[in-house]
């Protein structure tokens, strides 16, 4: 107790310090949490479903049926949409990627995606990765996806026609060419996507990068 004490003395001394005390905090806003009620039922051949009690979509409920969506697919990994008769009639998965549209493409867009604690990029380093998106950007890819989640700090660019994609991370200092479909690749869990034996090549963020990814895209067809 003792020590929890002192902890709690510590805390409100820091907050004092830094302009944060309980007595100069604004008052907060009480928002009350949203309500949903998961059913037990029993479908005509047997299957037993979870399901939610059925909805109609409308301004009024959109906000509500997306809470309940965010909170299943949190628990169970995917949901899905059923009919009267309790059928699938669209699967929702989480999404692990934002798509960015070819316009909003650039840093002042994708910098703040990408801002997050835990894959803040440092100093110098910063400056690089802000270089090597930007160069990636001029290559005009079919795609750009930002990592949500789990993968953030995370930024796929896509040449889709040739099959190839690049994957730039806060966490890695080099440029991974991944050949494959985006529709499989963007399923994969963070430790695959990372895996350098996934990559069918690696360029450095050295001097010579530009040159070396040059070199790379157009021995696949890919103007530059």
């Amino acid at each position: 107790m003792v020590e929890l004490e002192d902890e709690a003395r510590t805390a409100l001394r820091l907050r004092q310090a830094d302009g944060h005390s309980r007595e100069n905090a604004a008052p907060a806003d009480l928002a009350p949490p949203f309500s949903m009620e998961i059913q037990v039922l029993k479908r005509d051949d047997g299957a037993i479903v979870l399901a939610m009690p059925g909805v109609q979509l409308s301004n009024e409920t959109k906000t509500t049926l997306v809470n309940a969506i965010n909170v299943l697919v949190e628990i169970f990994g995917s949901c899905f949409v059923l009919s009267e008769a309790l059928r699938p009639v669209a699967p929702i998965r989480r999404a692990h990627w934002k798509i960015v549209t070819e316009k909003a493409r650039s840093w002042a867009t994708l910098e703040p995606l990408l801002r997050d604690p835990r894959t803040a990029v440092p100093g110098q380093q910063r400056e690089v990765f802000k270089s090597v998106l930007e160069s990636i950007i001029d290559t005009r890819p079919v795609l750009c996806a930002v990592g949500q989640q789990g993968f953030l700090g995370n930024v796929i660019f896509g040449f889709t026609d040739h099959r190839l994609l690049l994957l730039e991370s806060a966490r890695r200092r080099a440029t991974l060419g991944i050949e494959g479909e985006w529709s499989q690749i963007s399923q994969l869990p963070i430790g695959s996507l990372l895996n350098p034996t996934l990559a069918s090549f690696a360029i450095p963020h050295s001097p010579t990068w530009l040159r070396e990814l040059t070199a790379r895209l157009q021995a696949r067809g890919i103007g530059v």
